[in-house]
C-alpha cells in the first residue's frame, strides 16, 4: 500500500473516492489483483499522519491509478453493483483462492516430479 507518493496529473488519473481507509483497501486489493498498481491521496491533509499515527483513516480516500490502466480500473469497479462492498469483498476473497488454489497446484506438480525422480534414482542405485 502506497501512503505517500506524489501524484502525476500527466500520468495518474482519479478512478474512485473511496469512504474510508477500510473502503480504499477493499478497492485497492481489487484493482491490484488485476495488476493495476494505485497511489493514494488522503483528502485531509493529516491523512497521512493519522494513517501512520493511528493505522486508520477516517475520510476519505482518493484513489488513483496511471492514465493508461483507467479505463480498465472503471470497468472492474463498475462491474460492482452500487459500489457494494460485500460484493468488493467477495470478488478479491475469490480471486485470492484462485491464486492459492494455482499455487497449490504448481506445489503439487513440484512435488510428485521430485518424487518421481527419487523413485527413478533410488531404484538406479
Amino acid at each position: 500500500m502506497k501512503i505517500v507518493e506524489k501524484i502525476n496529473n500527466n500520468t495518474d488519473k482519479l478512478v474512485i473516492t473511496a469512504t474510508s481507509d477500510i473502503h480504499a483497501d477493499l478497492i485497492e486489493s481489487l484493482l491490484v489483483s488485476y495488476d493495476i498498481p494505485v497511489i493514494r491521496k488522503y483528502v485531509s491533509k493529516a491523512g497521512g499522519v493519522t494513517k501512520i499515527y493511528m493505522g486508520s483513516f477516517s475520510s476519505s480516500v482518493d484513489i488513483f491509478v496511471a492514465k493508461n490502466l483507467f479505463d480498465k480500473a472503471k470497468e472492474i469497479l463498475s462491474y460492482q453493483s452500487d459500489d457494494n462492498e460485500d460484493d468488493i469483498v467477495d470478488q478479491v476473497v475469490m480471486i485470492k483462492k484462485k491464486k492459492l488454489l494455482n499455487l497449490v497446484l504448481a506445489i503439487i506438480i513440484v512435488v510428485s516430479i521430485a518424487f518421481g525422480v527419487l523413485i527413478v534414482y533410488v531404484n538406479h542405485v
